[in-house]
């Protein structure tokens, strides 16, 4: 039906491309589609060159990774063998746990594909990094290591979202009692919006 909708809860993006493919391909028999990234920390530059590809029908430079002496454009391609883009409409809800990888997609759905972000502002740390495990010889019981900072993220108008996130276009956050009885207005409210009440 018209109102019809496929809720994803993509935890991260370290999903087999298969499972994205598989996923996106069904989710075309539907005209609202909610990709709920709420947690999602990130993960595989490559799943979201997967999934951002089933949402665009020519090649485009999402992002530039900006290291400390040279700069690389990261072009996404079209996907879905042949099917052409996703074309229905796109809602993705967001919170304070969203970051990186999960950044990066909100906002190319948000200004590029006509997407409605709801929910909170996202985490605001998108740097590509490393983690490099260290260790006192003779202690294994606390495991610790340094986060190492590669390359900053510029979106194609030159936005930086590291320390800034994604701003959601509806706002919604979850009161006390809402947590308290286990009720998800975010999801919700991107189910109401979808619905058009």
């Amino acid at each position: 039906t018209e109102d019809s909708v496929a809720v994803w809860a993509m935890s991260g993006f370290g999903v087999e491309d298969r499972r994205i493919d598989d996923y996106m391909t069904r989710a075309r028999h539907f005209p609202w589609l909610v990709l709920d990234l709420r947690g999602n920390a990130g993960g595989a530059l490559e799943g979201v060159d997967r999934l951002l590809g089933h949402f665009v029908d020519t090649s485009f430079v999402a992002f530039t990774q900006q290291y400390r002496d040279s700069t690389r454009a990261h072009t996404v391609t079209p996907r879905g063998d042949g099917a052409g883009p996703y074309r229905g409409h796109v809602i993705v809800l967001l919170d304070s746990e969203s970051a990186s990888s999960s950044e990066i997609v909100a906002w190319i759905l948000q200004h590029h594909a006509g997407a409605t972000v709801i929910g909170d502002r996202s985490a605001g740390a998108v740097h590509g990094s490393v983690m490099i495990p260290l260790a006192v010889p003779g202690n294994d019981i606390v495991p610790y290591g340094l986060q190492l900072s590669l390359f900053d993220v510029v979106m194609p108008d030159g936005t930086r979202l590291e320390g800034t996130g994604v701003m959601p276009d509806r706002p919604v956050l979850p009161t006390a009692m809402d947590l308290v009885e286990g009720r998800d207005p975010g999801l919700q409210a991107e189910l109401e919006f979808a619905a058009g009440r």
